[in-house]
């Protein structure tokens, strides 16, 4: 399948410091967000794919913005 951009996003991002500072390449920002709804509208699909994971676990620059 695919999925914009090619990539997997941080389902983590919006509770990662380091992501909410730009620091990290898998954080799907509002740009990003906007970037893909006009890619899947050029491309004529109704909604725009995007492949997601929790990288939280496994990812040595993530730090919770709230620690519980």
């Amino acid at each position: 399948m695919i999925s914009y951009k090619d990539m997997t996003f941080c389902l983590a991002g919006d509770n990662c410091k380091m992501a909410l500072q730009g620091q990290c390449h898998r954080y799907f920002s509002e740009d990003h967000r906007e970037r893909a709804r006009k890619w899947a509208d050029s491309c004529g699909m109704g909604s725009t794919p995007v492949a997601w994971s929790d990288f939280s676990k496994s990812c040595s620059y993530y730090q919770p913005v709230d620690p519980e």
